[in-house]
């Protein structure tokens, strides 16, 4: 009940006011497997479109990334986002609070430890998800290969944020570089639509194909280039339609002439 509720919260957050978008989203793949498996994907969701959401509060942004890399650190890319932004405050409280979270693993590992087990849990899951590097082993490319092929992709989309200031492009960024995807991640996927189509249109129905993918592993080749192509389309239609709402991106959420002016010089 909490993590619906937070992904329902974090459209109501992103503007969406429109049922049908709400009925969409309920039929989503992704957003089924984060409810039934009661993932932080979903509530970070929420800390997500509160970044978006208070984007001229550069501490209540700050903080709100920063809670969301302390539980998952997948969002990483977002502090490239805020940064681009000029949001330069915003992105270092983000970076302190996530840093400090490590202070709390201490009592029961040490950090080099607990370092070591996130990198043989990536090396047991990192095959198994829904990455280019997942894609590409499957298809019989070497490992070292298929990695290099992932990082060239997640480091060209992390160019791409930072000259576009494109937050489709972060969150595709975040999908690409985390080491294990499994089919819940994809449920952000719904604030880079909300921040260019808070009404209903068809764009809400394009992850509902993810369908035929499973939720835990990814199943055969073609679930996973399924999967990876519903996400592409959805980024690059979202970050297509950014430039359209570019001046909304960057306008401050008070009124005034001090914040149109600010406005009018980014």
């Amino acid at each position: 009940a909490i993590v619906v509720a937070c992904f329902a919260a974090a459209l109501l957050v992103m503007g969406v006011r429109d049922w049908r978008v709400f009925g969409a989203t309920a039929l989503w793949p992704p957003f089924i497997s984060g409810m039934q498996t009661a993932n932080l994907t979903l509530p970070m969701c929420l800390f997500a479109a509160i970044v978006w959401r208070y984007r001229d509060r550069r501490w209540i942004q700050g903080a709100a990334l920063g809670v969301a890399l302390s539980l998952k650190f997948f969002l990483w890319p977002l502090v490239v986002w805020l940064a681009a932004l000029r949001r330069w405050r915003a992105a270092a409280l983000a970076c302190v609070i996530a840093g400090a979270s490590l202070l709390l693993i201490l009592p029961f590992e040490s950090l080099v430890e607990y370092a070591r087990l996130l990198a043989n849990l990536s090396d047991t899951f990192d095959d198994k998800g829904y990455t280019p590097f997942a894609f590409l082993v499957e298809a019989g490319v070497p490992d070292a290969a298929a990695r290099l092929v992932n990082y060239a992709i997640g480091a060209v989309l992390l160019m791409l944020t930072w000259r576009r200031r494109s937050l489709a492009l972060a969150i595709a960024a975040a999908l690409v570089l985390s080491p294990i995807v499994w089919l819940h991640f994809f449920a952000v996927l719904a604030l880079p639509i909300a921040a260019v189509s808070p009404r209903f249109g068809w764009i809400w129905l394009l992850p509902i194909p993810m369908i035929l993918a499973p939720g835990t592993e990814n199943g055969a080749s073609w679930q996973s280039a399924l999967v990876l192509m519903v996400a592409a389309a959805v980024i690059a239609v979202a970050a297509s339609r950014e430039q359209g709402v570019a001046l909304r991106l960057l306008q401050p959420l008070r009124s005034g002439a001090a914040a149109d002016e600010r406005v009018i010089r980014a």
